[in-house]
């Protein structure tokens, strides 16, 4: 029995379950063969479609040809075309058709496979629409978009970074690209939070950086991403946006003024084009109040900010278009002016600045006058960068306050040398400090009636190898300046107190002299000075009661309730207040009354006329009647003579300390002067 039939009757049971189309045509295009999923594709009975042309299932209007193609010409034959159901809608369909040949290898007819793809067409049409909105949403988007692929290394960034940062050849293609633009200051962070993420320690990494324009000059960007991951949890890659947060970060919260960042970036700006125009000249004014600090403590925080913020209001008044007014931080303005003629037009611009500030300030039920100290540097890109334009400026304004209230002053060559000068002065007074060349000479302080020593006084002095023997008045605001003044007064006091153990030992003085040293403003104000203290105290063996601090009279006015607390603290434990250069400064007696002072000293300026100016004998008399009353002891500071010493006697001031009672000696010497007064 012949197996043909069974085979027949296998591929057409094959053919009857395929869930694809299939047609069988003759070399002419009649249809003899189609199966059900052919038929119901287009809607037909599988016997309705036998005897027609394939012609039935093209689409009206859509190019497709209404004929097969001379089939000596093509063996197979794959396309996308529109077919048409028997209900006139249509449908896409994906083609495939192969040619029959006998055994000669005559064409005798076609067999065409066909799939539905409207489902695919629409996945297509949705991918296409999704990635257009995506090409739409980079180009409209003001971020940066950016990908970067971790298998390949491979780091994406759109158009967008090339605008933020001026970019024309030089482009962001890889993560190191990325890093070498990022500020150094920021560099470590962006790596921290960057591999944190990647970690899996935050859902998403966001980070703000610094990032360098092709002009040099900085923008503050927000890196946002989020990381892909295989099972594993492993990083695939990571994508995100880029955004310019400069003017969030470039205003001070305050005044609303430009701050230190966009001041900076707008300064080199200025400088970027003088060095494209040399005949350009930028003027920077360096702009500092004079006595905000009294001002702000006196009357509180509060009222500081509120006069900070109408002097902003007042200097951009004085400031016109095309010049950049910035605050840098606390009482400090800067302004940029560009474009100006020389010395005179920066002049001119301060003369402004300080006609705006004549009038006084309404804060509360106050009326607070207000002036200003400036400093102007000038110059151009070719020979100026933005740190030494400030810098020039800064020094020039110091300058300014050295000479007075509300004055002006150009920088000059004479103010860089001193500049430098100051520079160097200040490494090597850091290096003193680490040295030990930092000494201290020790007074006498006398009681009026048998010049008994009580006590000395700790002076510092700076043993310099060039300069010899620098009093503080030479070093101690270069020290304030460059933050030494705190270790500096740890040092001294630690070395006096000691120093006064060992004579004591040495001497076997049973009553105990005192000691005397002086307090900075910064020493006081830290809240670890009073432990501090006492920390050296107990490690040097000094008891309490023989320590007097001496600090001057505008400390008690610059933030009176945390001083007053300061000083208790501090005779809580023992130790002696002494108030230094009294008469000199903004104390009243209301002051006087209310801290715990033990001592008041008077400054030497009033003891110097005490002999030819009748006002002063009676001030210094009052002085001590106050302090008598208040059970307060008196030391008269700059004795010079005997009969200086003798009418200061006789108004009972009973502490004398000056040249005409003893002279500031180093230890060794001040011992030998104590064991004489002691009679060994």
């Amino acid at each position: 029995m012949s197996d043909e039939p069974t085979r027949l009757h296998l591929l057409e049971q094959a053919l009857a379950t395929m869930q694809v189309g299939v047609t069988i045509a003759d070399r002419a295009g009649r249809i003899l063969y189609v199966n059900p999923a052919e038929a119901r594709m287009h809607g037909y009975a599988p016997g309705d479609l036998v005897g027609q042309t394939t012609s039935v299932f093209a689409a009206a209007g859509t190019g497709e040809p209404k004929g097969p193609p001379r089939l000596d010409r093509v063996q197979s034959w794959k396309r996308e075309a529109v077919n048409q159901r028997r209900d006139g809608s249509t449908f896409p369909v994906e083609l495939l058709s192969d040619v029959v040949t006998d055994s000669a290898g005559r064409p005798t007819g076609l067999v065409t496979i066909s799939q539905d793809i409207t489902e695919r067409k629409r996945r297509e049409r949705a991918l296409q629409q999704s990635e257009e909105r995506y090409a739409l949403a980079v180009r409209g988007s003001k971020d940066g978009i950016w990908d970067w692929d971790l298998a390949e290394d491979e780091l994406f960034c759109s158009d967008r970074w090339d605008e933020m940062l001026g970019l024309q050849d030089a482009r962001i293609e890889s993560i190191d690209d990325w890093l070498e633009r990022i500020h150094s200051a920021d560099r470590e962070t962006f790596g921290t939070e960057l591999e944190r993420h990647l970690r899996g320690d935050t859902d998403q990494f966001e980070c703000i950086h610094r990032l360098r324009r092709s002009d040099q000059s900085f923008l503050w960007a927000l890196a946002r991403g989020e990381t892909v991951r295989d099972e594993a949890g492993a990083p695939l890659r990571i994508a995100g946006s880029l955004s310019d947060v400069t003017a969030q970060h470039a205003r001070d919260p305050l005044t609303g003024l430009p701050n230190r960042v966009l001041f900076e970036d707008r300064l080199a700006h200025a400088l970027a084009r003088s060095r494209r125009q040399p005949a350009l000249q930028v003027g920077l004014l360096f702009i500092d109040l004079d006595r905000f600090k009294v001002i702000n403590d006196s009357l509180g925080h509060l009222l500081g900010d509120d006069l900070l913020t109408q002097v902003a209001e007042r200097l951009s008044t004085a400031i016109r278009s095309g010049e950049t007014l910035a605050r840098l931080g606390g009482d400090e303005f800067v302004a940029i002016l560009e474009e100006i003629d020389g010395v005179e037009g920066a002049q001119l611009a301060a003369e402004r600045i300080h006609r705006v500030l004549e009038a006084p300030f309404a804060l509360d039920d106050h009326e607070i006058f207000v002036s200003a100290s400036i400093g102007i540097a000038l110059g151009r890109g070719e020979d100026r960068s933005v740190d030494d334009l400030l810098r020039e400026a800064d020094t020039a304004m110091y300058r300014a306050k050295t000479i007075g209230r509300a004055q002006t002053r150009v920088f000059d060559a004479g103010m860089r040398d001193l500049a430098v000068e100051q520079l160097e002065l200040g490494n090597e007074l850091r290096a003193a400090l680490q040295h030990g060349d930092l000494i201290l000479e020790y007074q006498p302080i006398v009681r009026s009636n048998g010049r008994e020593v009580v006590g000395v006084e700790a002076l510092l002095r700076w043993r310099h190898p060039q300069r010899g023997l620098l009093p503080p008045r030479a070093f101690l605001r270069l020290a304030e300046d460059m933050g030494l003044i705190v270790p500096i007064g740890k040092y001294v006091l630690h070395r006096a107190c000691a120093q006064l153990v060992q004579w004591h030992e040495r001497l076997g003085d049973e009553r105990r002299l005192s000691i005397s040293v002086n307090v900075s403003p910064k020493e006081l104000a830290r809240p670890d000075f009073v432990p501090g203290v006492i920390a050296i105290l107990e490690e040097t063996g000094l008891p309490p009661e023989n320590l007097w601090l001496e600090i001057t009279e505008h400390v008690l006015i610059e933030d009176p309730e945390q001083t007053e607390a300061t000083l208790r603290a501090l005779r809580d434990h023992g130790i002696g207040i002494a108030i230094d250069d009294f008469g000199t400064g903004y104390s009243s007696l209301a002051y006087i009354d209310r801290l715990a002072i033990d001592t008041l000293k008077i400054d030497q300026s009033f003891v110097a006329d005490i002999e030819r100016v009748d006002t002063r004998r009676e001030l210094i008399e009052s002085i001590v009647h106050l302090a008598q009353r208040l059970q307060i002891e008196v030391v008269a500071e700059g004795v010079e003579t005997e009969s200086q010493a003798s009418q200061l006697t006789d108004l009972h001031c009973n502490l004398l300390q000056g040249f005409a009672i003893g002279e500031p000696r180093d230890a060794e010497t001040t011992y030998h002067l104590l064991a004489r007064a002691r009679g060994d």
